[in-house]
């Protein structure tokens, strides 16, 4: 199930983000009513609970800058159970995959980076005080 949950988000937000970045109304209008964006529109919902435990075990992994590889390994067992092809770090630690097309159209490159901004050691468990979730860098690229 976790898998299909990076699957469908990774897809709602290639579909979204090429009408974003064409900014055409008439567009994103036609998109919101194809049936597959629907149905996955309406499977977010249940899934933000898994999508949740996976931000806060994401962001528990430190990630000081130049030593984020433990997180970048984290990130890529999420890229293949998801299914993504060709799952790779490259010589610097970039996480990459990709979801191949089932029409031959221009690539969209979806990026994030890995490192945060806090010196090694810094405490990053997180905390939840109601409904809010307390963490340096939860929030940065965490959803």
């Amino acid at each position: 199930m976790r898998r299909a949950c990076w699957v469908v988000l990774l897809c709602v937000g290639l579909v979204l983000t090429g009408a974003a970045q064409r900014s055409a109304a008439p567009d994103v209008a036609r998109l919101l009513q194809d049936p597959a964006l629907k149905a996955a529109l309406d499977w977010i919902p249940g899934a933000e609970a898994r999508v949740i435990e996976d931000q806060v075990e994401l962001t528990e992994i430190a990630a000081p800058p130049f030593k984020e590889g433990p997180r970048g390994e984290a990130i890529r067992k999420k890229f293949v159970e998801a299914g993504l092809k060709n799952v790779r770090v490259d010589k610097v630690g970039n996480v990459l995959g990709e979801r191949p097309g089932v029409a031959p159209r221009p690539a969209l490159v979806l990026a994030a980076h890995l490192d945060t901004v806090f010196p090694e050691g810094t405490d990053v468990r997180v905390r939840r005080e109601g409904s809010l979730l307390r963490a340096p860098g939860i929030a940065d690229d965490g959803r």
